[in-house]
């Protein structure tokens, strides 16, 4: 987990307005290796552990059907067009079922900061790996994973793109449209009618609807 990320970070059992502290026990290359993430609030702490923030509070659940097609070969390419061109510097959020799809997608958007979110535990080793990044090694560095439920652990309005490879339960998805600042993009890859109505509602405008993937961009832009 990239150190810079705690800027982005707040507890999802106090809500967004509670960031959190990071208390490393080991850092290397500016990326958190072990330690703990606490809220000053509620005193909780959450766990860093071989670079991988566990978010998740207890009992929680990241509602959502992964997109079966993730781990084809052009699969990351596309949804790296379909996020638009990133200034440096900026967050993205990718959320799959295994985490294969951010560290490719990083491949495409060298100048981006990926965060992978998945339901957890970690992807079994012999999991297939997403081909896609010539440089896979340099972009699984440019990569902070997260465990994460169905609230999500960051302040609202920090993100430019957030991308759901899948269908996500109509709560998670207005759980995510808080997180894309003015103009940022909503990717949703198994989307649906009441998914396009959800984001209506929300002030978001849609930029492309293609079968059942869906490219919206928040309020205040394009």
């Amino acid at each position: 987990m990239h150190i810079l990320l705690t800027d982005q970070l707040a507890c999802p059992r106090c809500g967004p307005e509670f960031g959190l502290i990071v208390l490393a026990d080991r850092i290397a290359d500016r990326r958190v290796e072990s330690g703990t993430l606490g809220c000053a609030n509620c005193r909780t702490g959450y766990p860093v552990e071989a670079g991988v923030a566990d978010l998740r509070v207890e009992g929680s659940t990241l509602f959502f059907s992964p997109d079966p097609s993730v781990s084809e070969p052009e699969y990351a390419l596309r949804l790296a067009a379909l996020i638009g061109v990133q200034p440096p510097q900026t967050w993205v959020v990718v959320i799959d079922g295994s985490g294969a799809a951010a560290p490719a997608v990083s491949g495409y958007l060298p100048d981006a900061r990926i965060v992978s979110i998945t339901p957890g535990p970690a992807v079994p080793a012999s999991a297939a790996p997403v081909q896609a990044s010539p440089a896979p090694a340099q972009a699984a560095d440019r990569v902070s994973k997260v465990f994460a439920g169905e609230r999500m652990p960051f302040r609202s309005g920090g993100f430019r793109a957030v991308v759901v490879a899948g269908a996500p339960a109509p709560d998670l998805l207005r759980e995510l449209g808080r997180l894309p600042g003015r103009g940022g993009r909503l990717v949703v890859t198994g989307g649906d009618d009441e998914t396009v109505k959800i984001l209506h509602e929300m002030g978001f405008t849609m930029l492309l609807r293609e079968a059942d993937t869906l490219v919206a961009a928040a309020p205040g832009g394009r």
